[in-house]
């Protein structure tokens, strides 16, 4: 009897593996249905980079900015080897959680032999930290490209050009619109490498890319909107004035042009908009900016011309001082010279260009600085990428404030050879974290069976507030961290309503316990942020004493809407003024509200 029930638990256990998906790895939803993957890594997106919000917006990912990472996206035969099953690296994706959709995606460049990957990424941005996840090692994919090109570049890009040479002569782009630059004769400028993966270097005047003569070269001249962007780069700079011109479009009879150019004057360069009329020769509108630059060093550049006339100009994501003008090149615009759709050439001074975009919209600042900050070189920040993943279900992990001390506690819902859990503590969310357990916290969960955990801090002081991060370490010596949470001890102790346990009829009182001389209001809200648009605060004007604050009937009937509609449950804390008026707050209770009895 006792083998038999042995054989049974582990058929239930080998049941629950394989249905739970952790025999295989992390699920994720491709084009071609739901997928596998053995390896997972967190990508956090750091939000002072994201003066946004930003949807749709493609995020540049290097597997160089994060060490040993692109040892992990190396091909599987390659020696040593590496993680990645597709050649192509085509199980390398993108999602914000597991069993979720991948991630429009395009990969501009893939090693295999050194596991160098670069990919454009659909990210709804949101201007504050974010995490989404990074998938590869899938042998249920074979030869599926994962890819979706154009989808990544929202509907206002018309061009996205990386200037990579597709062959010789040839520079595809990635948008649906299919526009194909066509390099002048010799097939020059030049491939190299660029800012992001490649680029094309220019050091002649006959040095030029056409692209392709298409219908998005024209437009309405009451509807103008258009953003260009690019890097460029350039080994030295001329003493002499000469002109340059950079980008111009629009050779279509009875529209408007614009031309975008590079002027230089004595080691200085002066960014010019010119809008036109179809004589080649009026201005209707003449802008420009200039700065000093530096050689032999990337400046990313965006210009962008609006429907009332007005012109913006950006260099490295800030945007310059842009004065009129009523004087005009008319050298600069020529019918013999302009090529119809547009042309990118006449760089003759040891100049690259990189990642030429066009847009039938005039994008925000806050874009073009979002774009900026993700795609430079110097004090490069925008992601941090986390290590492999261990295969646990994390159900909770939250931080309670005690008095003179804070209480850690986190569970389980599966474990896959886990070890055991770490805890790390700072006084500052972004750094500085130091373990605090002196010993690995054992393992108690199983593989489709979970376990519940604490762990007491007291080395902590009243009124500071500590974040902490959980680590869980796998028997291969992969860890994977989880938070922060945080909290600030004191001693205020909440009492009831009691936390997550369901209320049958509610209790229209709140009562706590504190040592200290303090003035309390209480905070019920929708959400444990305690957002000013979703939190009640009783009472409503002044604070009071004590250790406990009945509801008025009509109070309380506030609180059941509030409940109802938040689907039975609602966050409290407790906001304390101490006497020399400093506030503090204390942790949050969960009120479950059982409507059903």
């Amino acid at each position: 009897m006792v083998e038999k029930k042995i054989k049974v638990r582990l058929l239930v256990a080998i049941a629950v593996l394989l249905f739970s998906g952790l025999a295989f790895g992390y699920q994720v939803i491709t084009p071609s249905g739901t997928k596998n993957f053995k390896y997972k890594r967190s990508v956090t997106i750091e939000g002072d980079n994201v003066p946004g919000p930003h949807n749709n917006f493609p995020m540049m990912f290097d597997s160089t900015t994060t060490s040993g990472l692109p040892d992990d996206l190396k091909h599987k035969d390659e020696i040593p080897p590496g993680k990645v099953q597709n050649i192509n690296g085509y199980d390398i994706v993108f999602a914000t959680a597991d069993g979720q959709p991948i991630l429009s995606h395009e990969i501009e460049y893939y090693d295999s032999s050194t596991g160098e990957y670069i990919a454009w990424v659909k990210v709804d941005l949101t201007g504050n930290d974010q995490t989404i996840y990074l998938y590869y090692g899938s042998t249920d994919l074979g030869a599926d490209d994962t890819q979706q090109v154009t989808d990544v570049w929202d509907s206002n890009y018309e061009m996205v050009q990386h200037m990579a040479d597709a062959t010789s002569s040839t520079i595809e782009g990635s948008t649906s619109n299919g526009i194909t630059g066509t390099k002048g004769s010799s097939n020059n400028p030049n491939q190299v490498s660029g800012n992001i993966g490649y680029a094309q270097y220019f050091n002649s005047d006959t040095d030029i890319i056409t692209f392709d003569d298409n219908s998005i070269w024209t437009w309405s001249p009451v509807s103008q909107n258009r953003t260009l962007s690019l890097w460029w780069r350039s080994s030295s700079l001329p003493n002499n004035q000469d002109e340059y011109q950079m980008f111009l479009w629009g050779d279509q009879p009875g529209w408007r042009k614009y031309t975008f150019m590079l002027v230089y004057n004595v080691g200085e360069i002066i960014l010019m908009v010119c809008i036109v009329d179809t004589d080649y020769a009026t201005p209707l509108g003449n802008f420009w900016t200039s700065w000093t630059p530096s050689t032999n060093r990337w400046y990313h550049i965006a210009l962008v011309a609006s429907s009332n006339g007005n012109c913006r100009i950006y260099v490295d994501g800030a945007s310059r001082s842009v004065t009129y003008f009523d004087w005009f090149y008319s050298s600069q615009i020529n019918p013999s010279t302009i090529q119809t759709g547009a042309a990118l050439g006449n760089l003759d001074n040891n100049e690259t260009i990189d990642e030429l975009r066009f847009s039938h919209t005039n994008r925000s600042s806050g874009w073009i600085a979002t774009s900026y900050n993700n795609q430079k070189e110097e004090d490069w920040n925008f992601y941090t990428v986390g290590g492999v993943q261990t295969l646990i279900k994390l159900s909770y992990f939250r931080a309670t404030s005690l008095d003179s001390a804070v209480l850690l506690e986190w569970a389980t819902e599966t474990e896959l050879k886990n070890e055991g859990f770490n805890i790390w503590r700072s006084e500052e969310k972004d750094g500085g974290y130091v373990r605090i357990n002196p010993y690995l916290i054992p393992a108690k969960g199983t593989a489709g069976f979970g376990a519940d955990y604490s762990y007491t801090d007291y080395d902590v002081e009243n009124g500071v507030t500590y974040y902490y991060l959980l680590e869980d370490v796998d028997c291969y010596g992969k860890s994977t961290f989880h938070g922060p949470v945080s909290a600030t001890p004191n001693d205020i102790i909440l009492i009831w309503p009691p936390d997550w346990e369901p209320l049958d009829s509610g209790a229209s009182i709140f009562s706590w316990t504190s040592s200290g001389n303090f003035s309390f209001k209480v905070d019920v809200s929708t959400s444990a942020s305690f957002s000013a648009s979703e939190t009640i605060t009783f009472p409503e004007e002044g604070w009071t004493s004590g250790l406990s604050f009945w509801l008025r009937p009509e109070e309380w009937e506030v609180i059941l809407r509030e409940a109802q509609a938040s689907g039975g449950h609602l966050f409290w804390r407790i906001k304390a003024k101490s006497q020399d008026g400093r506030v503090i707050c204390s942790d949050w209770r969960k009120i479950i509200f059982n409507f059903n009895k």
